[in-house]
């Protein structure tokens, strides 16, 4: 939860005065921080209907465009909600181009969780993506090949860099891969909390490019993680993951190694 000042507060209640746009942000509390709930938006949450397009009228309407990474173009964002539910997608849930400093979250790990049911699809992508926070949530996918479960890059090049965000209490899991990064351009600095990797059989937390870098994983859990030949659970194709403690490593690697992690590209 946000705690807003009260110039903030003075604003939304200025806002919410608007009784044609009021409905789309969350009562009591969040109110005064202006968050968008998917539900608001059509999402159902149900596990059967198909909420994918919902999902992404949601995140287009609360994320404004950075042109320029550090300025004040993305200050009328709002942070996104998903409420407990789990929300069927069948395409991938596709942030805007070039996205600063935003919050998504859900209200647990295994309580909010956005189930992909398309073989060989990606759950969430980001194209341009800084600052920003991602947590208590669940990206499930229904596996095959090419699929994952968060892509973090910037396709489009330029500006777009992606750096420094946080993932905390984020469970991925059932893709051939968990987290991409970095495989067209910069994907660095980021802090991994108490997140989940299971059942990724390429490979957990996969670095792609020369410029990952900088990666911190703290705690969580990695289970049947890299069982493909030659893969391992932390695959750090490039780049590196400098610091990883307090991490649980469970049946990961093609021997089914306890700490799965390619050390070669490592430190």
């Amino acid at each position: 939860r946000n705690v807003c000042d009260m110039t903030k507060v003075i604003d939304n209640l200025k806002f919410v005065s608007d009784a044609g746009t009021a409905s789309r942000f969350l009562s009591d509390d969040h109110l005064t921080c202006r968050q968008y709930d998917v539900k608001s938006y059509g999402a159902v949450g149900d596990g059967t209907t198909d909420d994918t397009s919902a999902i992404n009228a949601c995140l287009a309407a609360a994320f404004n465009e950075a042109t320029d990474f550090g300025n004040n173009s993305s200050s009328t964002s709002r942070a996104v909600y998903f409420p407990p539910g789990i929300y069927k997608t069948t395409s991938t849930i596709a942030l805007p181009v070039n996205r600063y400093g935003h919050m998504i979250y859900g209200a647990g790990m295994g309580v909010s969780v956005i189930n992909n049911v398309t073989s060989g699809s990606t759950v969430f992508k980001t194209d341009g993506f800084m600052n920003s926070t991602m947590r208590d949530m669940s990206l499930r996918s229904a596996g095959g090949a090419g699929s994952i479960c968060y892509d973090w890059d910037a396709a489009s090049g330029g500006g777009n860099a992606s750096k420094e965000n946080v993932w905390v209490s984020v469970e991925f899991s059932g893709a051939a891969v968990g987290l991409q990064c970095g495989l067209l351009t910069q994907a660095s600095e980021t802090l991994f909390l108490n997140c989940l990797f299971k059942d990724l059989p390429l490979s957990g937390l996969y670095c792609r490019g020369g410029n990952t870098l900088n990666h911190v994983v703290l705690g969580g859990r990695f289970e049947n993680c890299g069982t493909t030949t030659s893969r391992s659970a932390i695959d750090t194709q490039a780049g590196n993951v400098p610091l990883i403690r307090g991490v649980t490593f469970v049946n990961n690697g093609i021997a089914g190694d306890a700490s799965s992690v390619d050390i070669g590209a490592y430190f």
